[in-house]
């Protein structure tokens, strides 16, 4: 996740903290990316579109911490998991 996602939900913005996050693991040659504990869908479809451009051939997982009535702008658990699988 990143600090700025709540405060601003630029894209643009958490996009390039996100891909700043990722070229650490991209010199290292990581063998796959898990991004992590995302409250909320929209940040967590952001966080897999900057893995995969910048990790490319890099398998990606991504994980979500939500409840059973879904994520913190109450996009459902189903929403959520239709969203993420539509971004690869």
């Amino acid at each position: 996740m990143t600090p700025m996602y709540l405060a601003t939900r630029d894209e643009k913005k958490v996009k390039e903290m996100l891909g700043a996050q990722c070229d650490v693991f991209t010199q290292n040659d990581v063998d796959f990316m898990i991004a992590e504990y995302f409250e909320h869908v929209e940040e967590a479809k952001w966080a897999v579109e900057v893995c995969a451009e910048k990790m490319p051939g890099k398998v990606v997982a991504v994980n979500m911490c939500i409840g059973k009535d879904g994520d913190m702008h109450g996009r459902s658990t189903f929403e959520c998991g239709q969203i993420l699988a539509g971004t690869g």
